[in-house]
Parts: C-alpha cells; sequence; structure tokens
C-alpha cells in the first residue's frame, strides 16, 4: 500500500492557502501604511518636543514645516549666523543638530528623501493663523510655545494631525480626516 496525497488534496490544500492569503493581504498592506505614518507622525512630535526643551535648557530653537518642499526642521535660534540681530526668522538660520548624533547630523526630515517614510507628505502646517511656508513654532525659555498651530501628515486616505497648544505646550496626535 502507498502513502502520499492525492492530487486533488493538494489543489485543495492549495486553494485554500491562496484564499486565506488574499483576504489577509489588505490587511497587512494597511498594517503597513498605519506603521509609516505613525513613524512619521512620532518623529515629528519628537523635533516638536526637541525644540521646545532645548529652549527650556536656555538655546531658544525653533520647529519649522515647509508643505510645498516636504521638510521639516529643527533652528537652534541663539546662534544669529549673518549677525543681523534678526533670529530664527530671516531664513539663513542655524540648523539644529540632532542630539545623539554628536553634531554629525542635522535634525531635518525630508519627507521625499527619507525611505522609511516614503509616501507620506505633509497635507498642511498652519502656526499663528499662517500657512504660508515655511511656518515654525518657536517656543520660551518656559517651553511656552509663540503661539498654537498644527501639521497635518498625510499617507493615502490615512491623515494625523500634530497640535501643540499654546497655553502650555502640550503637544497631541489624533487621526483626522484628510484635507480635501
Amino acid at each position: 500500500m502507498q502513502s502520499g496525497f492525492t492530487l486533488a488534496e493538494i489543489a485543495v490544500v492549495i486553494a485554500l492557502v491562496g484564499i486565506l492569503g488574499a483576504m489577509v493581504y489588505p490587511d497587512l498592506a494597511g498594517f503597513f501604511d498605519r506603521q509609516k505614518i505613525d513613524t512619521a507622525v512620532g518623529e515629528v512630535a519628537l523635533g516638536i518636543l526637541y525644540a521646545q526643551s532645548a529652549s527650556i535648557k536656555g538655546s531658544m530653537h525653533q520647529a519649522r514645516f515647509h508643505k510645498d518642499d516636504e521638510w521639516m526642521r529643527v533652528f537652534d535660534c541663539l546662534t544669529d549666523s549673518d549677525d543681523d540681530g534678526d533670529r530664527c526668522s530671516d531664513g539663513d538660520d542655524v540648523i539644529a543638530d540632532e542630539p545623539l548624533s554628536r553634531g554629525q547630523r542635522s535634525y531635518e526630515i525630508d519627507f521625499g528623501d527619507y525611505d522609511r517614510l516614503a509616501g507620506v507628505s505633509i497635507a498642511s502646517a498652519e502656526f499663528g493663523g499662517s500657512t504660508s511656508a515655511p511656518v515654525g513654532i518657536a517656543f520660551d525659555e518656559l517651553g511656552i510655545p509663540s503661539e498654537s498651530g498644527n501639521v497635518v501628515l498625510q499617507l493615502g486616505d490615512q491623515c494625523r494631525q500634530i497640535s501643540v497648544s499654546s497655553i502650555a505646550g502640550l503637544v497631541e496626535t489624533s487621526a483626522v480626516a484628510c484635507p480635501e
């Protein structure tokens, strides 16, 4: 007597595996998109919190966002790179170093060039009523922001908002409807 599987049994197993794979794939693709946009939100929120923390330590910093060029940068406003007395507003300011890079890397996120965040974009950015790029938020020595506002990141049909409260500088994230 021979043992083994018949061709019909193998075909049924292959069909069942294919059906299960087809059911799981959309959920798996959505999972990876959610992970990617949540990573982007976390990195942007950390940039804002770093600017706030550095300002509390005595070195005024500002987080800026450019919707059209798809970047977020943290600027060191204590340094006036052209000695014109205009810090953090004249466009030639010094981009802060990432705290753990020991001066090897600037604190910036370029969504177009950052492979881990491919497809994520800045859907909107507004601080203090201004939406013209770049917009930014600075913090005083107590960590209080100059104004409130928010940034919305988008990946496909998923959007997440990072909000900064002007009262205490609280940074919050939430899922929102994507702008039209």
